[in-house]
């Protein structure tokens, strides 16, 4: 079997067909890639639509189980996998009508470990399609020659774990899984930890995947809980790069350790310190947090420049860092009441 497709649902009744319409709608045979849903204890209509849609498809894997989490549910779908590639979707998303095939194609003759694709925003209705990075598609022969070019990269490149096809061999040879103890962060942490150990990986400028962006969402319902469980990532990111340090190359190391800033920085203290985060004593709580977690300084990441592709420097405390998101804060909102 050359593929399945991995989806974990609670109670997303309203977008749930949408998204297993558009997994069925591809231009492979059904007996080339599997569906497997996996029904985390949902409470509305989602199992009844899963069950009516397996009677319509039979290459429709049905997983029932109580309620764990959608890292317990991904990780009860790689348990039951049989394609040489995985894909995730999340069950409030889709991805593009007959957009596998090539995805496929390109995996398989290149034999990528990872394969890169473009995707869309969907908020507030409105569909926002970012520019792909490149032009077209790109084999990268080795990780180090991805991690170059995403280091020097005018754009981040994200690795949630729904922008790439996997190659079912690398996860199970790796015994890598998603951890249950994370519940925001857990998917780029997945595709670092397949990144640390790939060889070849692709990019496709193909659009493929659509993600949408719901009130009521973890990644919109922002609180201390979601805070912390960024650090656990920024945490696990920092564990992984020391068990690799000895072999990692220079860019791979300044690339684990960018992503460690970016869950302290961009997707903790930026957030815990927004004026909708309602906290007491921020400050405090920030302070508290970075010690427990052992993540009291910035890693220091040094300039680079390659054409006119400038690198951030990331060379200061976190108290620092706060005192000059609370400054920026203060000028402006001086400078918008005149």
């Amino acid at each position: 079997m050359r593929l399945s497709i991995i989806i974990p649902v609670y109670n997303v009744e309203q977008y749930l067909e949408r998204c297993l319409q558009s997994v069925t709608s591809q231009n492979i045979p059904s007996n080339e890639y599997e569906i497997i849903v996996v029904n985390d204890g949902s409470t509305d209509s989602s199992e009844e639509i899963i069950k009516k849609a397996t009677g319509y498809h039979h290459n429709i894997v049905f997983i029932d189980q109580p309620n764990s989490g959608v890292s317990s549910a991904r990780n009860k779908g790689l348990d039951n996998a049989r394609g040489e590639y995985i894909l995730f979707i999340d069950s409030d998303d889709r991805i593009d009508e007959n957009s596998i095939s090539d995805l496929l194609d390109f995996a398989e003759k290149n034999k990528t470990d990872l394969l890169q694709f473009e995707n869309s925003i969907i908020r507030d209705k409105q569909v926002e399609s970012p520019l792909p990075h490149h032009s077209r598609p790109i084999l990268f022969e080795t990780k180090e020659d991805y991690l170059k070019t995403c280091f020097f990269s005018q754009r981040i490149w994200h690795v949630e774990m729904w922008r790439f096809l996997f190659k079912r061999a690398l996860i199970e040879d790796n015994g890598i899984r998603f951890n249950r103890e994370i519940s925001m962060g857990e998917d780029q942490l997945f595709s670092l930890q397949c990144i640390s150990h790939a060889g070849k990986i692709g990019y496709t400028p193909q659009k493929v995947y659509n993600y949408l962006i719901r009130s009521g969402s973890a990644m919109t319902s922002f609180s201390h809980k979601h805070a912390l469980s960024q650090l656990k990532s920024a945490c696990e990111v920092k564990n992984l790069l020391s068990t690799i340090s000895k072999t990692a190359g220079e860019f791979e190391t300044l690339f684990y350790q960018r992503f460690i800033n970016i869950f302290v920085i961009y997707q903790y203290i930026d957030r815990l310190l927004s004026k909708d985060v309602i906290i007491p004593n921020k400050l405090k709580i920030i302070n508290n947090d970075i010690r427990s977690y052992n993540l009291d300084k910035l890693y220091y990441i040094p300039y680079y420049k390659e054409g006119n592709k400038n690198v951030t420097i990331y060379n200061t405390s976190i108290k620092l860092y706060c005192i000059y998101v609370q400054l920026k804060k203060i000028i402006s909102g001086v400078l918008q009441n005149h």
